[in-house]
């Protein structure tokens, strides 16, 4: 048994050096072979050639792309990018270094990290500008890529797969004038579970008049003018000389939904100190 593995090893052996001695021609075998040029490209799950745009709205938050360069390289690669679309560079959206134009990006070569070692994230903060200007798109273009070796392509394979990405923002911001209305409300507090309906006007240069921010409580209504320049805190002085009824209003307001949600604190007629809370939704 021995010698048989002997002879056995000696006969594998004989094969694979004379396999080694054949010249194999891969085009006289109908095979073509090319090499993939070196390129830089948005990185996309699995073998898909494109990314879903990112919907987001214009409320903060960051979207993140990562460019890859799964060819490797042995130098840092220099990516260029530029904006295209509606959005508004410094308004709209921001990233860190880049300008109105566009932006370089940087792909480090680490060797050790056999994983990442040709990714690089690109982080895209959308701001929040507070103006009705309707909804946006920005478009993300790689345009060039280059390393110590010289030139690369960019998309996938030097093609447009996977050279552009896209973010659509959507526009949060609302009219003022979507508080006019009329309201169904309820007061809870001090004077009493009330509820009913009042309406809300406008009064010029940006205030809002509620008919009677005390529910029927001091028997006629007693207005309130509202001072608001967006969604948020509402701001307004103290309440005095109107209807004999002097008080101190903040709260709330939501002009998208048109609600409004108010603390009230009496500051005269005998019940100074009295406390209510008005919460008012369009009808």
């Amino acid at each position: 048994m021995k010698y048989l593995n002997i002879y056995t090893y000696i006969l594998v052996l004989a094969v694979f050096m004379a396999s080694c001695g054949n010249d194999f021609d891969l085009e006289e075998d109908g095979v073509n072979p090319q090499q993939l040029p070196g390129y830089v490209a948005f990185n996309a799950s699995g073998n898909n050639a494109t990314i879903d745009p990112e919907d987001v709205g214009e409320d903060g938050g960051e979207v993140t792309f990562n460019i890859e360069n799964p060819t490797g390289t042995l130098s840092d690669i220099t990516v260029t990018y530029e904006f295209q679309g509606t959005a508004v560079f410094g308004s709209d959206f921001t990233i860190e270094g880049a300008s109105a134009s566009g932006g370089t990006l940087v792909i480090e070569a680490d060797p050790e990290d056999f994983q990442f070692r040709d990714n690089q994230d690109l982080v895209v903060s959308i701001l929040t500008d507070n103006a009705i200007d309707g909804d946006k798109t920005l478009e993300i273009v790689l345009v060039s890529a280059s390393n110590a070796e010289g030139e690369l392509a960019v998309g996938r394979g030097g093609t447009d797969f996977l050279k552009t990405a896209i973010i659509n923002i959507s526009d949060i911001d609302c009219a003022l004038g979507d508080l006019e209305g009329t309201y169904d409300y309820t007061i809870a507090g001090d004077i009493g579970d009330i509820s009913g309906v009042l309406t809300v006007v406008p009064g010029g240069d940006g205030i809002w008049v509620l008919d009677d921010f005390a529910g029927g409580a001091f028997g006629e209504p007693v207005p309130y003018e509202i001072f608001t320049a967006a969604n948020g805190d509402v701001t307004a002085p103290e309440v005095s000389d109107v209807s004999g009824v002097a008080a101190s209003i903040g709260g709330v307001v939501n002009t998208c939904t048109s609600s409004i949600f108010l603390n009230v604190t009496l500051n005269c007629c005998g019940g100074e100190g009295l406390m209510w809370t008005i919460t008012a939704t369009p009808q």
